[in-house]
């Protein structure tokens, strides 16, 4: 992956978990956008809106859990040398407050019992089989939200770009043309579309993904002083960068 044109002109990433994040680079030749696909921030949402008001030349679809069309787009590490400097691209991306995130995270892969995760969810045990002992382990033996929030201090942050801080997918481009916010999605998606493609018909927000776990309105109960400590030390360059208010939970 080091070795493509696009991440040999860039050695500021090669110490970046660049095998976890290249996937997450969604780069359109024939709409000229490049989506930073941050996970746990509305990206189904954002994925879909995208495949119905901009469709590819490509008709290769995959059909994915929760029946979103992902497109199959070129990623960074895909480009050839005379586009890896994404002259002429517009680039944008969607963040979201690092507390709802870190907890939608945890809840989606790995907060609910096994038992009551409908059969078609089984990545949630997959999840709990490659990482719920350590986060247990922190915990009294439990995977919980505090153990999770632990885990990610000691190094987990860097496992899985599910909850990987939102910087590290940012870094990834030299620059970003705009950031939409998930909880505006419904004013700044529409805007982005309209910038790519000024002359299509009027966009549409469609909304996609997996089952919501109402992250947002758990997160008073669900953060303790500990985990917001934890989670405001492991993703201070989101609330710095993204401009997020700590204690805005």
């Amino acid at each position: 992956m080091r070795l493509s044109p696009y991440y040999v002109r860039r050695p500021r990433l090669w110490p970046a978990p660049v095998r976890e994040l290249d996937p997450r680079t969604a780069v359109s030749r024939r709409w000229r956008y490049v989506y930073l696909r941050v996970p746990k921030a509305a990206n189904s949402s954002v994925v879909m809106s995208l495949t119905e008001h901009l469709p590819e030349d490509d008709p290769a679809m995959k059909e994915a859990r929760h029946t979103v069309r992902k497109v199959a787009m070129t990623s960074f590490g895909e480009l050839a040398p005379a586009e890896a400097d994404l002259a002429g691209f517009f680039v944008f991306t969607f963040v979201r407050n690092p507390y709802h995130r870190v907890l939608s995270a945890f809840l989606d892969k790995l907060g609910e019992e096994p038992s009551l995760i409908e059969a078609s969810e089984s990545t949630h045990v997959r999840y709990r089989r490659f990482h719920g002992r350590e986060i247990a382990a922190l915990d009294g033996g439990r995977v919980t939200f505090l153990g999770f929030c632990r885990w990610l201090a000691r190094g987990g942050e860097r496992v899985n770009a599910h909850w990987m801080a939102q910087s590290r997918f940012l870094d990834l481009a030299d620059r970003i043309d705009v950031i939409g916010r998930v909880e505006r999605i419904d004013e700044d998606l529409p805007a982005i579309l309209r910038q790519i493609a000024p002359d299509r018909p009027p966009p549409v927000v469609r909304r996609a993904g997996p089952p919501p776990r109402q992250a947002t309105m758990r997160a008073r109960d669900a953060y303790t002083p500990e985990c917001r400590r934890l989670v405001e030390q492991v993703y201070a360059a989101d609330f710095r960068r993204l401009g997020y208010a700590l204690g805005d939970i």
